[in-house]
């Protein structure tokens, strides 16, 4: 994609940023972000992640922790349809379905992690 505008305001002749999405593990922008948050969480020592996602972040998490080698917790409503979850479990994700709403599944996760907390 072009940014003639930019290039025109930085005083370049030509500037293309170059968006390359199906080059991601799960074809999202979210990889990205994803990408650096598991690399720094295993700077950190840490080898699982436990999280309450759905859809594309969650497919980004769980692709991307199995390329780093973590372990990835997703916890989502137990009625979730599972189209949104599949790649999740295709890369590995442990899903754990939560009977109720997001609201119930946000206490859950954190109380998985604080008792698996010095369990790696």
């Amino acid at each position: 994609m072009k940014a003639d505008r930019l290039a025109k305001k930085l005083g370049i002749r030509e500037l293309v940023d170059q968006e390359r999405h199906g080059q991601l593990p799960t074809l999202s922008f979210k990889d990205r972000v994803v990408s650096v948050a598991l690399s720094r969480a295993r700077e950190l020592g840490l080898r699982h992640r436990c999280l309450r996602l759905d859809g594309n972040l969650a497919n980004s998490v769980a692709a991307n922790a199995a390329s780093a080698g973590l372990k990835a917790y997703v916890f989502i409503p137990s009625d979730l349809e599972q189209g949104k979850i599949i790649n999740s479990l295709v890369y590995g994700a442990n899903v754990i379905g939560i009977k109720g709403h997001y609201d119930e599944v946000n206490v859950c996760a954190p109380r998985s992690r604080a008792s698996s907390a010095g369990h790696s």
